[in-house]
């Protein structure tokens, strides 16, 4: 517990440690922006826990709180019995669709619950469920829920377990499809019709039949997917938009598949024509309002089909004006449209948001400004009040507090949104997040080596405090801040020079990645001054991924992965720093590059454990 015994408000970041005997941070409770009135009490609970979620032994600690400039600490010491179990739900996975009953597998660790609940809700349509079970478990078991009778939709699962030392929570959720589906639908495409010369974004209309409803379609041009829309209840008849890539022109085979809601699917070709160029968008509304107009409703009595202009799916949703060729730059493409509107975001080549929308509170459009230097992409809707972001199907979102990690389910490919002062919902393929003018989206990729998931963590705890990326000298640098952490770079090819600054005093961590071709990355030895001063190399990634001592000399680890260089700096206070990084010997590309002084990690596989804490 925490009390403000001062005339003054605690107003800022606030670091919670728990240190061992040893002085070893083993776990940090971190908060970006907490508040605390003159006289007011916060209670904060440690699960005893380390960073990896492993119970930490009995003994003695301290507890070392830093808010808002302020410090005090407390001793105290940990019994046998404080020792905390850890619960995991390995299925349901995240977003898989369930049929009439859930089967969850649950595993709890020594010492063990005593008692389990598990609560079902769905916030569709306000249902809550609960199962109790008594008994005391350890281990891996399973339960099944009966959800036979229940409405489909998206529902979460959250276990509350009790046992000695507290209590352990994990969650889930899951789609409850409707009634087993095992009949596949049938499919007609009705426009285009077959040799039709189209230009490059054009629309497709069809009339599917199934005995459950049509739930999502996709469009091909001679095998590479081009489109793709979902629907949230079934339809059986829709248009979707087609925009073909850039380059693809001529005789093309046009497919469309369709999807029911049991992944049945259907498809149907035809052979057109793409001239070069694009369309203004009010043709597509008017060849879209032609197609609805000569469409006769469909007499089933079902609701979603009874009107053929609106809710069979000819709602179009484009801009008034000419969607824009890609823009490229590093691991990063996206198109934009005339009102705003950024579509098709690439990450090395990999489809992955399909549109970024923003609304305000009338729930009009506004405007989504990209920015990216190719290897960050920060996402500004400082106009709207919600920010939507359509995933490609392709990608698995989530949640990590109010960060959603991507995991791309065909490359392995992926990437961390980071939500700075807000908080982003996972609603299948869609994200959406509720903004402020303090809100700060950022989109970096994670490659597949353990420090990148170390320093993912970094950022998810709020250690992280800034990145800097140099594809070939400082004076190009890209940066990121997450949070109010100001870095200034400039330099030369084989000399940075930075000013860091924030209003809040508690040190940070910043990565500093080069790629191959900078003159840094090369250097046989590197030298960095905080402040004129030498910083020594950590012997450990973790060092300078814990949360920073103001008490502790700042220090750097150096990470080699990717082809690309890791310089990892904490910082252990801050005010106004100045940071130089230089090389104090160049060698030739072909030889070995960045042995450094201490502080020279290839990180690999086997390492993996040490550097990320499991998922409650």
């Amino acid at each position: 517990m925490a009390a403000n015994n001062g005339d003054a408000t605690l107003e800022g970041f606030l670091s919670l440690q728990f240190k061992d005997e040893d002085g070893r941070t083993v776990f940090a409770i971190n908060r970006s922006s907490e508040t605390l009135a003159p006289g007011e009490q916060a209670t904060y609970t440690w699960d005893a826990q380390d960073w990896q979620g492993t119970p930490v032994p009995p003994g003695p600690y301290r507890a070392v709180i830093t808010w808002a400039g302020e410090r005090a600490a407390t001793a105290f010491t940990l019994t046998e019995h404080a020792q905390r179990f850890a619960v995991r739900l390995h299925t349901p996975e995240p977003g898989t669709g369930q049929h009439d009953q859930v089967r969850l597998r649950l595993a709890i660790s020594e010492p063990g619950a005593t008692y389990v609940k598990l609560t079902l809700r769905s916030p569709e349509t306000d249902l809550v469920r609960e199962q109790r079970f008594d008994e005391a478990t350890t281990g891996v078991f399973t339960r099944t829920l009966d959800l036979s009778g229940a409405t489909p939709g998206t529902y979460r699962l959250l276990v509350d377990a009790t046992g000695p030392g507290g209590k352990a929570q994990a969650a889930t959720w899951f789609r409850l499809l409707p009634t087993q589906d095992t009949q596949p639908p049938t499919v007609t495409l009705t426009t285009p019709g077959p040799g039709a010369t189209l230009p490059r974004v054009f629309l497709a209309t069809f009339h599917a039949q199934d005995d459950v409803g049509i739930r999502y379609v996709e469009a091909y041009l001679d095998g590479q997917l081009v489109a793709r829309q979902g629907w949230d209840r079934p339809i059986e008849r829709g248009a979707l938009p087609v925009r073909a890539p850039p380059g693809v022109t001529g005789e093309q085979t046009l497919e469309l598949r369709v999807y029911d809601a049991g992944h049945n699917r259907a498809t149907t070709t035809t052979q057109v024509t793409l001239l070069d160029g694009t369309i203004p968008c009010q043709a597509l509304r008017q060849e879209a309002a032609a197609a609805a107009n000569a469409s006769a409703a469909i007499s089933s009595g079902n609701e979603t089909t009874a009107n053929a202009s609106t809710a069979a799916g000819f709602q179009l949703r484009c801009p008034d004006g000419v969607i824009r060729d890609p823009e490229t730059r590093g691991k990063f493409a996206y198109a934009a449209t005339a009102d705003g509107e950024i579509v098709d975001v690439r990450l090395d080549g990999q489809a992955l948001f399909e549109r970024l929308t923003g609304n305000d509170a009338s729930q009009d459009r506004t405007p989504v400004a990209v920015r990216t230097g190719g290897a960050f992409l920060v996402l500004d809707a400082s106009q709207a009040r919600e920010l939507a972001a359509d995933l490609d199907a392709t990608w698995l979102a989530t949640r990590k507090g109010p960060h959603v990690l991507l995991e791309n389910t065909e490359t392995g490919q992926r990437a961390l949104l980071v939500v700075h002062r807000g908080d982003a919902q996972v609603l299948g393929r869609r994200l959406v997040t509720d903004l402020t003018p303090e809100t700060r989206l950022v989109v970096r990729p994670l490659g597949p080596d353990p420090s990148a998931d170390a320093v993912a963590d970094g950022i998810i705890e709020g250690r992280v405090g800034a990145e800097v990326a140099i594809r070939e000298r400082p004076s190009d640098a890209e940066t990121v801040s997450y949070g109010d952490l100001n870095v200034s770079v400039a330099g030369g090819d084989d000399r940075l020079e930075a000013v860091l600054s924030s209003p809040t005093h508690e040190g940070r961590t910043l990565v500093f990645t080069l790629d191959a071709g900078a003159a840094l990355a090369r250097a046989n030895t590197l030298e960095i001054l905080l402040d004129g001063e030498p910083v020594e190399p950590a012997e450990r990634l973790e060092d300078v991924l814990d949360q920073a001592d103001p008490d502790q000399p700042s220090q750097y680890y150096v990470v080699q992965a990717d082809g690309e260089t890791k310089v990892i700096l904490q910082v252990n206070h801050f005010s106004t720093r100045e940071l130089i990084i230089q090389a104090a010997e160049l060698v030739e590309p072909f030889l070995t590059p960045l042995a450094v002084l201490g502080g020279l990690a290839v990180i690999g596989g086997a390492t993996f454990a040490l550097f990320r804490r499991p998922e409650a």
